[in-house]
């Protein structure tokens, strides 16, 4: 709409400075209009941005469809264990522990044979699969003795008791392996050795037959 000055003189009776007055408070209004506006897109702007950045984010660390999301002290927990060598470090460390409870099960096994009196094998076939604890066990006279048992629950049994267990034979001693009789005296009495025949076995590589 084109300005015209002479219309809006005549609507503030005739006054210039009147009508120069309300003109100046007009485009003042105006500029604060659209100053505000500017302001306004700028902040409307703005907000659409940042919108937008934590979407972008939110999609990169979306989890993919069947997957965990870790936060607070899981996420820090699965830092920590990246850092130490993660899962192969994990196997690792599993596999000398599963190493050094063999080597335990083995020598309380031995140990509680020994104890018992029975065949270190037949006992840990037996034991297979159960819980092996030595315990400190009170009698009935009040005296107390260390036995070997499996726990059960809050009881105790001492191996001592199991019937299967007492129908063991008992473990036979290892026998030295003698020492072999020297030549000539072997599967008989011994023969005298005869100096000729010694000389002829040095020499010659064996008896002579006289």
């Amino acid at each position: 709409m084109t300005f015209n000055a002479t219309e809006y003189l005549a609507e503030h009776g005739g006054d210039a400075l009147k009508a120069l007055d309300a003109l100046a408070a007009k485009r003042d209004e105006e500029g604060k209009d659209a100053a505000r506006a500017r302001r306004q897109r700028d902040e409307a702007k703005s907000e659409r941005d940042a919108l937008r950045d934590q979407l972008t984010d939110a999609e990169k660390r979306a989890a993919p469809d069947g997957a965990t999301v870790l936060t607070g002290d899981d996420a820090a927990a699965w830092q920590t264990f990246k850092e130490r060598g993660g899962l192969k470090a994990f196997d690792e460390a599993e596999q000398v522990k599963q190493e050094r409870d063999a080597l335990k099960r083995q020598a309380d096994l031995t140990e509680a044979a020994q104890a018992l009196g029975k065949p270190a094998d037949a006992l840990a076939e037996i034991l297979e699969g159960k819980t092996l604890e030595k315990r400190t066990v009170k009698a009935q006279d009040g005296s107390e003795s260390e036995q070997w048992g499996i726990p059960q629950g809050d009881t105790f049994k001492p191996l001592s008791e199991l019937k299967s267990i007492q129908l063991l034979g008992t473990a036979q001693p290892d026998k030295p392996t003698p020492a072999p009789l020297p030549t000539g005296q072997r599967g008989g009495n011994a023969k005298p050795t005869d100096p000729v025949q010694a000389l002829n076995a040095a020499l010659f590589g064996g008896p002579k037959e006289n």
